[in-house]
């Protein structure tokens, strides 16, 4: 016979609600000895919704990174700014100002992490002894009864000495993995620091460079960032490092993630560098090259400005053709021609192109036959930085139209098609 539950008997979980600490966003990875730095929690419920309306003390304690179980054996190490009280208030969140009073030297060189807990019902299992106990505790006094689970950070790491970007030096937010020869290698300038920004130079420090996601999750394959074979990552007696990398896949690969370079002390070569702070940079998109439009335009550009000089000191005044209306293409590239019926909600969602749709309509209204496109990238998204126009007018009625708005035109290619009718997906351009 199997047993029933009395009635009017309830189990801890019946009557008891789990909460959760959360620590958003993470504390800085390598705080400065000594100095307070700010840790933002909060209490939510299992559907990360937040939950407000009373008020929870709580208790702040370092472990070590590697096991949260084991509380760093020293009183005082971590200390709570008095102006911001270790609780969560009714709003659902809690703002605290820590400083941790030792480096991780003094402890093997672990690495530190936070724990932050409730100072009631902190990590009691519902179903135990003491979750039932806590539950009916709860229910004589008539208030819920709510078990909290603590938080921990991710590893940080106390540090005198920090790694910096040398001053009036950055690193481009773009690179491009297949622009080839080491002149095209990211730069990397840093300087060893003290907490007052002051250069160190009596310590050399052995470095090795990291590969992260701009999120600081690691990147699982580190082999896609690469180091000029003859540089030596190490700071030297002058305080100072300079490398060039290359980090050799796309972002597009990576679910569009940004990735970051992190420069960090090789503790493994030498672990009395556990006081130095890693440096990383900001998000580096990486993308596969830059697009051609943009190089032929500036090519063209810098052609255009040799003419130009080159009539002037003539003095020929003879007129010359625009070199911004092109004769048919090569039919054996790739076109993307926007049709009108697309082009025009496709130009509304370019605020920058607005003038272009507004100046091809009033073509349009004044007899003009023509549509506009984009040439197709390698990567099969159209090369947006110059819009084409393509008109079966003949070449001086194509030159005509850069007279209607220069400033417009000057952005725009016109094709003079000679009776050529690209396709492009089945749909012809009339």
């Amino acid at each position: 016979m199997s047993w029933k539950k009395p009635k009017g008997r309830k189990d801890a979980e019946d009557i008891t609600q789990q909460l959760y600490l959360k620590i958003q966003p993470q504390p800085p990875a390598c705080p400065p000895v000594n100095q307070l730095f700010e840790v933002n929690v909060f209490l939510v419920d299992e559907n990360d919704q937040p939950k407000c309306g009373n008020e929870y003390p709580l208790v702040v304690s370092l472990v070590f990174a590697d096991n949260h179980n084991e509380e760093v054996p020293r009183n005082g190490i971590i200390v709570v700014d008095p102006r911001t009280p270790a609780k969560i208030d009714r709003n659902g969140c809690g703002t605290l100002r820590l400083a941790i009073k030792d480096l991780p030297m003094s402890f093997n060189s672990r690495p530190f992490a936070l724990k932050i807990s409730s100072a009631f019902n902190a990590d009691v299992d519902p179903h135990s002894v003491e979750g039932l106990q806590a539950a009916l505790r709860a229910k004589r006094v008539g208030r819920p009864n709510y078990l909290i689970a603590s938080a921990f950070s991710d590893k940080v790491i106390a540090v005198k000495h920090h790694l910096v970007l040398e001053p009036g030096y950055t690193i481009p937010d773009t690179a491009y993995k297949d622009e080839g020869g080491e002149d095209k290698f990211l730069e990397i300038r840093l300087v060893l620091v003290d907490l007052n920004g002051d250069r160190i130079t009596d310590r050399e420090v052995p470095l090795k460079l990291s590969l992260l996601y701009a999120n600081r999750k690691l990147v699982g394959t580190q082999d896609l960032l690469a180091m000029r074979s003859n540089e030596e990552p190490k700071i030297d007696r002058s305080g100072s490092f300079s490398c060039h990398c290359r980090i050799k896949d796309v972002s597009k690969n990576h679910q569009k993630q940004a990735f970051r370079i992190q420069v960090s002390p090789n503790t493994v070569a030498q672990p009395s560098n556990f006081d130095i702070g890693a440096f990383f940079s900001e998000p580096i998109e990486v993308k596969s090259k830059r697009k051609r439009k943009t190089q032929q335009a500036q090519q063209q550009s810098a052609a255009e400005g040799s003419d130009d000089a080159k009539s002037l000191s003539s003095g020929s005044g003879k007129k010359r053709r625009s070199s911004r209306v092109r004769s048919v293409p090569n039919k054996d590239e790739t076109w993307f021609i926007k049709t009108e019926q697309y082009n025009k909600p496709f130009l509304e969602v370019k605020p920058h192109l607005e003038a272009h749709r507004e100046w091809i309509a009033k073509l349009r209204e004044s007899g003009h036959c023509i549509t506009s496109g984009h040439r197709l990238d390698s990567d099969g998204c159209p090369g947006e930085e110059r819009l084409m126009i393509f008109t079966a007018q003949s070449y001086a009625a194509a030159e005509a139209l850069m007279l209607q708005d220069p400033l417009v035109a000057n952005d725009c290619v016109i094709w003079q098609l000679n009776g050529w009718v690209p396709e492009v997906g089945g749909l012809e351009l009339c």
